[in-house]
C-alpha cells in the first residue's frame, strides 16, 4: 500500500475518532459530518488497493472499515454497495463473515427506518383542490 493511501486511512481514523467525540457530547450533526468525511476516505482507500491475492486481506479490511463507517453514519444502501463491492472482488475468507455481518446490520436498520416513516391509521379527511 503506497504512502498516500496509507496518510488517507490515518486521517479517515482520526475523522471516526472526532466523530465519536461528537456522538458522546451530544452533537449529532457534527458526529455525521465526520462520520461522512471519515467515510469519503476510506472508501477512496479501499478502491484504491490493487486487486489480486497480493492485496487481498488488506483490500477486505479496508473495504470492511469502510462499510462500518457507512453504518455509523446511517447511510444503509452505501454499506450494502460496499459489502457487495467487497464480495466481488473476492475478500479473504477470514473477512467474509464480517461483511456479511455487516451487510445484516445494515438491511436492519434500514427496515427499521423505513418502519418509523411508515404512516398507518386511518384517514378520516383530506383537503383536495377543487378542479
Amino acid at each position: 500500500m503506497n504512502n498516500e493511501l496509507t496518510t488517507m486511512h490515518e486521517i479517515a481514523m482520526e475523522f471516526v475518532d472526532e466523530a465519536r467525540l461528537a456522538k458522546k457530547r451530544g452533537d449529532h450533526h457534527t458526529t455525521r459530518l465526520f462520520f461522512q468525511k471519515a467515510l469519503n476516505l476510506e472508501k477512496l482507500v479501499a478502491l484504491g488497493i490493487p486487486k489480486g491475492n497480493t492485496y487481498q486481506l488488506t483490500r477486505s479490511v479496508f473495504f470492511r472499515s469502510a462499510a462500518s463507517i457507512a453504518l455509523n453514519c446511517a447511510c444503509y444502501v452505501e454499506t450494502i454497495q460496499l459489502v457487495e463491492l467487497a464480495i466481488a472482488s473476492n475478500p479473504h475468507p477470514a473477512i467474509l463473515p464480517e461483511l456479511e455481518e455487516l451487510a445484516k446490520l445494515a438491511k436492519e436498520q434500514q427496515n427499521l427506518a423505513e418502519r418509523r416513516r411508515k404512516v398507518t391509521g386511518r384517514l378520516i379527511a383530506a383537503d383536495l383542490p377543487n378542479h
